[in-house]
């Protein structure tokens, strides 16, 4: 018979390509296993009880522990109490 008229059997799992893998979003030096709530910017701007500016030139000045995913700025919310707890954002004399 031709393959005109026949049925191929099509698979539905998905193929384990590195592209349907997805990828981990995670400041370096955190531990992998750890569990933290990841923020928005602006998220953080409201956490900080700061303007959204403040926060965009916290990140760009590297004051505050951030990363990028994609074209956008996350941060784990563990490391932004770390850094109030060390003194982050306090006006210096």
């Amino acid at each position: 018979m031709s393959g005109r008229g026949s049925v191929k059997e099509i698979s539905t799992k998905p193929r384990n390509t590195r592209k349907n893998m997805g990828r981990q979003a995670r400041a370096s030096g955190l531990n992998p296993s750890a569990n933290s709530e990841v923020m928005t910017i602006r998220e953080v701007a409201d956490y900080l009880n700061c303007h959204l500016n403040t926060a965009y030139r916290l990140v760009n000045d590297r004051k505050i522990p951030s990363f990028k995913l994609g074209n956008d700025w996350r941060f784990l919310k563990s490391e932004i109490e770390k850094w109030i707890a060390k003194g982050g954002g306090k006006v210096k004399p």
